[in-house]
């Protein structure tokens, strides 16, 4: 199996599901198996202790994807919580190793707060707004 391909990590009593899905087709099968093993995990940790499962999402795309039907195939995993970054591991000037010149980070930003407002849109959120949606200038 490939790094950040239906990948799970487990650091003190958080489990990370990561996957690098960049097209939908590999998203909806990213989707399907964090269904399942999300709720494996779940119903471990519920029969064996009383604790409260939260699911977040952190997002991001590069590129000229539909956001939109990326972020509606997400819908289905029921997040509690999610956030929203750009590819940019550093918030310095200079990193040569990770600095992509080919894409302007204005853009970028703009992709990321136009991903946070379409997923805002597909959920139901109380009059108060929502206090479970964050944006990141970096990873």
């Amino acid at each position: 199996s490939w790094l950040g391909r239906c990948q799970t990590l487990r650091k003190d009593r958080i489990t990370y599901y990561l996957d690098g899905a960049h097209t939908l087709e590999s998203l909806e099968a990213a989707v399907s198996w964090f269904k399942e093993t999300s709720s494996q995990e779940a119903s471990e940790i519920l029969n064996s202790e009383s604790l409260a499962i939260r699911r977040v999402l952190m997002f991001n795309f590069s590129g000229e994807r539909n956001g939109s039907e990326m972020i509606e195939v997400l819908r289905q995993c029921e997040f509690n919580a999610a956030v929203f970054c750009p590819n940019v591991v550093s918030l310095r000037e200079f990193c040569a190793d990770v600095t992509n010149y080919t894409v302007n980070r204005n853009k970028e930003m703009d992709r990321v707060y136009r991903n946070e407002s379409l997923w805002k849109n597909l959920q139901s959120f109380p009059s108060n707004g929502d206090p479970t949606t964050r944006v990141f200038k970096s990873v």
